[in-house]
């Protein structure tokens, strides 16, 4: 008795709060019978598993879904019902206690005390009491409601094969009787041609009535098979859109096809949401260590050179002067003073900017904590510090240009000179190119 009242409340519990949606509106058939011969020839079913696919919409197959679901919301209960065994109980209570007292005897006069006292009181406890058939009917009764589960999940399965074959008789019918008609509305059109060519001679004269006769009656046969095909064909269209609630002739409109989408999109809302937001996670972890390497292109603008006089003569002499121009505009650029400069600069900005435990726009976490790390270690290693100006770079490269003297033990120095893969004389000749050009 209690299994079945538990089953009905779940299932109200389930058709209420809308848990698989089920359809108890009325279902809105149709109308085929607007349908002109010409939107026959244009009829074309669509594919089984569409049909399949919608059919599982239908009533039939959520009711079944509704009781699987219920089966195993009581196996989740049977799972914990070693909790029954427990009880845990507990009471609070506050009051005002009163007492009102007289006393006397012979040689005492009547006394009368009155006193009053706020009371406070409250118990907590709890029992086990482990009934054995109960303790031993824990493991076979989760079995049991596993099975039911397992009764559940074959009956869905039933009635989706059971729908899946009257959609595949349907089809099959339906199909078969729109080749048919396709047919006998050709022969419609073709003896409805020959009557006409019969009503013609007849009204010439050159053939009798009773031929007319037969030929209209010839005409009206192949109508009504006609309009026998079409009504048979339109009873299995309409029981096939109830079963897959599919409109097989209906024209979606753009709207309609937005609205398909963003329905879709609702119904996967969740994992849309959870899915970027890993694919998310994943390239940022993916390029948490990604190396930061940008090129740098410079235009040095030195002017434009003519290589002739205002009398139209080639001057060899002016196009020499211009390339050793330039040729000194690129020496100038490579020159080690120039680099020294960008290299000190550079250092400077790291260590004013840079984090230990962030990258920023500047330098890595990793850079700044292999260049920081070299120069705290240093026996001068505060020293070193010093110099950083955390308010400006130019004030920090003044600094390091007093600093530096040409000595193997001078840090500033030797950053230059020595072999860092960043702010070495080397590292900046060999990522600095140029490139020629003139008019």
């Amino acid at each position: 008795m209690n299994h079945r009242i538990l089953i009905s409340f779940l299932t109200l519990l389930l058709l209420q709060t809308g848990a698989l949606k089920l359809i108890a509106q009325e279902i809105t058939v149709s109308d085929y019978s607007t349908l002109q011969a010409n939107d026959y020839l244009n009829l074309k079913l669509p594919p089984l598993d569409v049909l399949f696919e919608n059919a599982k919409q239908g009533p039939i197959y959520q009711l079944a879904a509704v009781k699987e679901q219920i089966e195993k919301k009581i196996l989740a209960k049977e799972r914990k019902a070693f909790l029954s065994f427990f009880s845990i109980r507990g009471s609070y209570q506050y009051g005002t206690f009163s007492n009102d007292a007289t006393f006397t005897d012979i040689t005492t006069p009547v006394i009368s005390t009155y006193s009053t006292a706020a009371q406070t009181n409250y118990t907590v406890g709890g029992a086990v009491s482990i009934p054995l058939d109960g303790l031993f009917d824990l493991a076979p009764r989760v079995r049991r409601q596993k099975l039911l589960v397992k009764t559940a999940q074959l009956e869905k399965e039933m009635k989706f094969e059971e729908l899946k074959r009257e959609i595949i008789q349907l089809y099959v019918t339906a199909n078969a009787q729109l080749n048919t008609l396709k047919l006998r509305a050709e022969a419609v059109v073709l003896e409805t041609a020959q009557y006409e060519i019969t009503e013609k001679d007849f009204t010439n004269g050159t053939i009798e009535s009773k031929e007319l006769s037969t030929q209209k009656s010839i005409q009206s046969n192949a109508i009504e098979t006609y309009e026998n095909s079409k009504a048979e064909l339109n009873k299995s269209l309409m029981i096939l859109e109830v079963i897959t609630q599919f409109n097989h002739y209906k024209k979606i409109n753009t709207m309609e096809y937005l609205l398909y989408i963003f329905r879709f999109l609702y119904r996967i809302r969740f994992w849309v949401i959870i899915g970027s937001t890993l694919v998310t996670l994943a390239v940022i972890y993916a390029n948490r260590n990604i190396i930061r390497t940008y090129t740098v292109e410079s235009t040095v603008f030195t002017g434009e050179q003519s290589g002739y006089s205002l009398e139209g003569e080639l001057l060899g002499s002016t196009i020499k002067a211009g390339n050793s121009t330039v040729d000194n505009f690129i020496n100038i650029i490579l020159a080690e003073t120039t680099l020294k400069r960008v290299s000190y600069r550079l250092y400077a900005r790291n260590m004013i900017h840079g984090d230990l435990n962030r990258d920023n726009e500047y330098i890595t976490a990793a850079d700044y904590r292999e260049i920081y790390n070299r120069t705290v270690n240093r026996p001068d290693g505060q020293t070193l510090l010093a110099l950083i100006d955390k308010t400006s770079e130019d004030k920090t490269v003044e600094n390091m240009l007093k600093y530096e003297k040409p000595d193997k033990n001078n840090f500033i120095y030797g950053l230059f000179y020595w072999n860092h893969p960043h702010y070495s004389f080397g590292a900046f000749k060999k990522d600095t190119s140029t490139t020629q050009r003139f008019k």
